[in-house]
């Protein structure tokens, strides 16, 4: 319809009354503006979803390496898995890397990979919200910066009990404070503001 009215055509608008082509032609000229809006809100929400994946492969990249790690010095409390002799633990209160794996396990794998479900599905969990600290937010957001923290702290003890810094350290350290930055970027923040609940995305 704003096509016929659109393109110039003579014989067409002559015939109409003159009101209802001031109408048509009204219309026609807010059609650009909405597509426009749209254009805008769609990339919006990609460039909302692009910023969202980017914290998901960090948290993912820690706990599934985290899980490996820790499931390799479970299996194996001796470090012989890793070539790592337990003269390591010399200054530390732990006799063999069971406990440390079992740490690494939990903490730094399993609940930045169920952190990284819950960020993607949104699920409503009492238990997990008693421990956010945020209200406003979403308790998943909350346990990216847990985690993060979580991290730092690991690496902070390990670098005190071995007395030396390895690369590793560094690369963690640096995926933490990724972490936290992205996670307190304005567009994630506002994604999982409990109460705007927006999902430009979805």
């Amino acid at each position: 319809m704003c096509s016929r009215f659109c393109e110039p055509n003579f014989r067409g608008t002559i015939k109409l009354p003159l009101r209802r082509t001031l109408v048509q032609l009204v219309q026609c000229s807010a059609i650009p503006g909405t597509i426009l809006r749209e254009v805008k809100h769609k990339n919006k929400a990609m460039k909302t979803k692009s910023v969202r994946n980017v914290l998901l492969i960090l948290l993912a990249f820690l706990g599934v390496g985290a899980i490996f790690g820790g499931g390799v010095l479970i299996i194996s409390p001796s470090g012989k898995l890793f070539g790592m002799p337990l003269s390591l633990l010399a200054n530390s209160p732990f006799s063999n890397f069971l406990v440390p794996g079992i740490i690494l396990f939990l903490v730094l794998g399993i609940v930045p990979v169920g952190v990284t479900i819950a960020l993607i599905k949104k699920p409503a969990y009492k238990f997990a919200e008693r421990f956010n600290f945020y209200k406003d937010m979403y308790w998943g957001w909350t346990y990216c910066i847990y985690v993060a923290f979580a991290l730092i702290i690991w690496i902070q003890i390990e670098m005190t009990f071995l007395g030396a810094v390895h690369w590793s350290h560094t690369l963690y350290m640096f995926l933490a404070v990724a972490i936290l930055f992205v996670a307190l970027l304005p567009k994630i923040r506002t994604l999982y503001k409990k109460r705007e609940q927006k999902n430009y995305y979805e």
